[in-house]
């Protein structure tokens, strides 16, 4: 499958990094596709590359102007963030964005 077409059947996608903009100047953009009940893809990096590295080597550098790229976690500190410590760390302020706005019990 080409890697672009997996962006299809999802209504928003959210590309995470580093290099992304913070979250705080996002969280409004996010929460309304949070609480519209759409299909949400969040996309991750692996051990090695970040999205944006991975995206430019499949020649769609323009899914980075299309879609919001969000840094989850500024300040981090470090490097590189674990792929399974951001996964938790973003699924988390996703669900507590979705909690606060009331799209949660």
């Amino acid at each position: 499958m080409e890697l672009s077409r997996l962006f299809d059947g999802y209504n928003y996608v959210i590309l995470t990094g580093k290099e992304g903009i913070n979250i705080r100047d996002a969280i409004d953009q996010v929460r309304n596709a949070l609480s519209g009940g759409d299909r949400v893809l969040v996309v991750f990096g692996s051990p090695y590359h970040g999205v944006d590295e991975i995206l430019r080597a499949e020649g769609m550098e323009d899914s980075l102007k299309r879609y919001p790229f969000i840094n989850f976690i500024p300040g981090q500190g470090v490097e590189t963030v674990r792929t399974e410590e951001a996964v938790i760390a973003v699924l988390s302020i996703l669900n507590l964005i979705r909690y606060l706005h009331g799209s949660l019990p």
